[in-house]
């Protein structure tokens, strides 16, 4: 576990950068360049601060709509510091695989057995994954765990008295349900005892609002962070940095402003859009995609009655 916290482990940094390599080999303008770590929002600097430890003593829920860069902006606060004390797990609605997940994050070795499972039947006393998760057994990550060598770790960073850094990403990937609930609180009460020890800091992150007015219930360390699509001037601003680094050129911003009355300024459709050599045909094709996709959600009941009213 204390080497998934060493400077340059992390498996989901080093598969994001793997893809930024990737598409430096496709053109030599965006060459090391991830689209949206270069354009550099406002919340960046907090998040910088809270991954690298200098904020402690709470742990963080981190809000926004999909695409917003909430994920970029982690992975790039993780880049700046080569992931040095900074793990991430990605959230799954199976609680298995979640645990599957957390213990490929923490660098945790599963001690089970390879005769086809014949040795494996789960002892009745086990309560499923959430109980693994806590407690753990010879096969399972486990917070307890995580909280001996985060003390033993502290030791070592005592002069830089900087707390160790979870994130949960995606929680709104959890089933809104019982369990899920229960896990989430689960993580919850570890993440404020480590708050108030100054020992790790827990980053929840979410798409969804529901997770929110759960953790509000017995949050007293918690402090929200929302991050919004950009706004005005910094879309277009975004807009036309990101066509320069495509095809080393930009459009009108008249021709940008009629882009950005339709797409907004989400970044995940600003990087989209971008990459197309006619970016209006590519607005009016993801406009037409929206509206089939709305069409298919709905029903629109005809008026066939003309005595409804009656």
């Amino acid at each position: 576990i204390e080497m998934a916290f060493e400077p340059g482990y992390d498996p989901a940094l080093n598969l994001a950068d793997h893809g930024i390599k990737s598409r430096s080999h496709e053109s030599s303008s965006t060459a090391g360049v991830d689209w949206a770590s270069d354009v550099r929002r406002q919340e960046q600097d907090v998040i910088d601060e809270i991954v690298h430890g200098m904020r402690h003593g709470h742990y963080i829920l981190l809000m926004g709509s999909k695409g917003v860069g909430k994920t970029t902006m982690i992975l790039d606060a993780m880049r700046r510091v080569e992931a040095d004390g900074v793990a991430i797990c990605e959230a799954h609605e199976d609680l298995e695989v979640f645990r599957l997940r957390l213990g490929k994050a923490l660098n945790y070795e599963y001690n089970e057995d390879s005769q086809t499972g014949l040795f494996q039947r789960r002892d009745p006393r086990e309560g499923g994954p959430r109980l693994d998760i806590e407690r753990g057994k010879l096969y399972s990550p486990t917070l307890n765990k995580l909280e001996k060598v985060a003390l033993k770790m502290a030791a070592k960073r005592k002069k830089d008295k900087q707390p160790l850094v979870l994130v949960i990403n995606n929680c709104q990937l959890f089933n809104d349900d019982e369990e899920s609930h229960q896990l989430l609180q689960q993580l919850q009460q570890k993440a404020e005892s480590w708050a108030e020890s100054h020992l790790v800091t827990v980053v929840f992150s979410s798409d969804d609002f529901w997770p929110y007015p759960l953790l509000r219930k017995i949050a007293n360390r918690m402090h929200v962070i929302s991050v919004k699509d950009l706004r005005g001037l910094e879309s277009l601003a975004a807009l036309r940095h990101l066509r320069q680094q495509h095809f080393g050129k930009s459009e009108d911003d008249s021709v940008l402003m009629e882009v950005l009355k339709t797409s907004g300024g989400r970044l995940s459709r600003l990087n989209t859009l971008s990459r197309e050599k006619n970016i209006l045909e590519a607005t009016e094709h993801m406009l037409n995609n929206e509206k089939g996709w709305l069409l298919s959600v709905i029903g629109l009941i005809p008026d066939c009655d003309d005595d409804v009213m009656e």
